[in-house]
């Protein structure tokens, strides 16, 4: 029995202070891989090229018209067009874009309509930056955009109205950028 007192192995400290790595390891990965893979992560792409946009959204199964903005790589970073008002129509209906305010309105002409609603915290659910792409991601579905990308505004449409769709903004702002009206 020479060997009694004499450790052998793992100390009862160790053992305890390894469990708990490990339990913490086990209990934050699941919030790691579901931060990676979280619509939210998505949205941070490339920054966008220009100063600023506007996107026009809807969100499944609701009918209301939701804007949100941005100056960096994520939604609803923004809330003040600087640049004039303008307008587009987009599948017959026309988004009008106000200057100095953060209202974007919709309806059957420019300058008038419903407003749209804010989407707030929540638009990273539902939209998703990569540089000069907007995605529609959650089953959203884009309407319509407007950005800023030098001297004017640039206005535009995407080529689809189907959830998951995509628009590029910060094109040219040469004569208006491809927007219906324009006005400081």
């Amino acid at each position: 029995m020479s060997d009694i007192g004499t450790p052998s192995g793992i100390d009862r400290r160790t053992l305890l202070k390894g469990a708990a790595v490990a339990g913490v390891a086990a209990w934050t990965a699941p919030m790691i891989i579901d931060s990676v893979t979280s619509p939210a992560a998505a949205a941070s792409g490339a920054t966008i090229p220009c100063s600023w946009f506007y996107v026009a959204f809807k969100k499944p199964g609701d009918s209301v018209v939701y804007w949100t903005g941005s100056n960096s790589n994520a939604c609803n970073t923004l809330s003040t067009n600087n640049a004039g008002t303008t307008c587009k129509t987009c599948g017959g209906t026309t988004y009008s874009l106000f200057n100095g305010q953060g209202v974007m309105k919709y309806g059957s002409q420019c300058g008038s309509g419903t407003s749209a609603t804010a989407a707030g915290a929540s638009c990273s659910q539902f939209i998703a930056i990569n540089g000069a792409t907007v995605q529609a991601i959650g089953g959203a579905t884009i309407l319509a955009a407007f950005s800023h990308p030098s001297s004017s505004l640039s206005c535009a449409c995407p080529n689809n109205t189907n959830s998951g769709n995509s628009i590029t903004v910060c094109g040219s702002s040469a004569g208006g950028g491809n927007c219906d009206a324009q006005s400081n």
